[in-house]
């Protein structure tokens, strides 16, 4: 996997929260991203 998925998975996470009515969107941490990854490769 490249950063720039990295970068996409991060950014479009940000978007939905900010879509959600989020005030603060969650920040984006190693934890986060391993636990999506794992998520999206079932």
């Amino acid at each position: 996997m490249t950063i720039n998925k990295k970068f996409i998975v991060a950014d479009l996470s940000r978007a939905f929260d900010e879509a959600s009515g989020i005030k603060n969107p969650r920040i984006w941490t190693a934890e986060r991203d391993q636990a999506m990854w794992a998520a999206l490769q079932g």
